[in-house]
């Protein structure tokens, strides 16, 4: 809205003033609209109604939303009576490992682990019933016994600091899935090996597949490579037509480009070396290794090092559909290593890296920028070229890319392979 017209007087300051507040009062009630519609269950409405205004907490809610259907999804597979399909949707939650461990007890392992789950499902069930001020110093006189009935040292000492009744219930509703998973075990023996038959012949099916998937996926990208290449030279090339004639016509005028024209042949050239595949590929590359330099000199938490792990995923495989904090699997990252996929999954359950490891990570990071930048410096140095001849800045055509730290970056027998990370 234009208040020029108002002038700067009195009238103009009471005007602007009773605009100010009344678009306040209309950001404060639809911020409430948002909140009471995620509250009443429409958890995506009220999300999507939050985010212009508080984008921040929209994405805390988006990601908590998310915590709690994949944990009322963990537990539906717990109470999945079926082997067959209790497997298949441990596949889904990537809790194959502990129906797989708790399926190969021996009856007495399942016996003596069936003990310790319902004990640590009695302790909490009265911690449940203490008050919350008197529940730390409870769990911190317990802890020596819940660590010795198999529960996490780190799982202890968060419920310690944070004894909420969430946290108390999180761990009720854990151990009455795994009471009832060994029962369901129990049921499942005499099917045991029915059930190991067919894992092995659908393992067998999926490698089969997924290598004849990897075959075709090769062919395929080398196809398009070329495809791609033969396009961009065909550009390029018009493309330098288009500049000789720029500076023939620009040696054959006496006063040369106008401003205007200059920005003009920048953007196109710009435009045209932006759009180059290798020079996108690089670019977010670029934008993953700047994300981990910045987590790699803040303060270490589980949530900045999932972002970097996230992050560095990114740079290795850009074309993977795994979201930040939904578990990776081999489906939605199949270019990542296991060992990769294994830390960031790690990271999603809260476990942070260690200095050694984060350090890793960083230095993987700056090696793979590196090795993507050769390409990017080749088209850089042509498009330098082409500005040159025509007299524009080579700067308003290319962005600069700085190689990791400043300093030119390892040598490819100096990087080390991925697999030396947590090797």
């Amino acid at each position: 809205m234009d208040f020029s017209l108002l002038g700067q007087g009195p009238q103009f300051q009471s005007v602007l003033a009773a605009f100010e507040t009344g678009r306040a009062a209309r950001k404060e009630r639809d911020v409430t609209n948002a909140l009471a519609m995620y509250a009443s269950g429409d958890h995506e409405g009220g999300i999507n109604a939050l985010a212009p205004y508080d984008p921040v907490t929209a994405m805390k809610l988006r990601d908590d939303q998310a915590a709690r259907q994949l944990t009322e999804q963990k537990r539906a597979v717990f109470r999945e009576a079926d082997p067959a399909k209790r497997m298949n949707a441990a596949r889904e939650t990537g809790d194959e490992e502990i129906i797989t461990a708790v399926m190969a007890m021996g009856e007495a392992d399942r016996a003596a682990a069936k003990e310790k789950t319902e004990a640590i499902g009695k302790t909490f069930f009265r911690l449940r019933t203490m008050p919350l001020q008197e529940r730390g110093a409870e769990l911190q006189r317990l802890a020596p016994s819940l660590i010795g009935l198999g529960m996490p040292r780190e799982d202890v000492g968060r419920l310690i600091m944070e004894p909420s009744d969430a946290a108390i219930d999180e761990q009720i509703f854990s151990a009455q899935d795994m009471d009832k998973l060994i029962d369901q075990a129990n049921k499942d023996r005499t099917f045991k090996a029915e059930r190991e038959e067919k894992e092995r012949d659908f393992e067998l099916r999926r490698t089969d597949t997924e290598a004849d998937n990897k075959r075709d996926d090769q062919r395929l990208g080398l196809e398009g490579q070329r495809v791609g290449l033969e396009r961009q030279r065909v550009g390029l090339e018009g493309q330098r037509v288009q500049i000789a004639r720029a500076a023939e016509a620009r040696q054959g005028a006496d006063g040369g480009m106008t401003p205007q024209q200059a920005r003009q042949q920048s953007m196109a050239l710009r435009k045209e070396f932006n759009s180059q595949p290798d020079v996108k590929n690089f670019n977010d590359v670029a934008t993953s290794y700047d994300v981990i330099s910045t987590l790699a000199k803040a303060k270490p938490s589980a949530a900045n090092d999932l972002s970097l792990i996230f992050s560095y995923m990114k740079m290795l495989d850009p074309g993977s559909v795994v979201r930040e904090g939904e578990f990776a699997n081999a489906q939605n990252a199949a270019g990542i290593p296991d060992r990769i996929r294994n830390a960031y999954n790690k990271a999603v359950s809260g476990q942070m890296l260690n200095p050694k490891q984060r350090g890793e990570f960083t230095q993987g990071a700056a090696n793979v920028y590196q090795a993507r930048r050769g390409r990017y410096d080749q088209l850089a140095q042509q498009y330098q070229g082409y500005a040159d001849s025509v007299g524009l800045p080579g700067a308003d055509v290319i962005q600069p890319r700085p190689a990791p730290g400043g300093a030119r970056g390892p040598t490819a027998s100096q990087r080390p392979s991925l697999d030396q990370i947590f090797k």
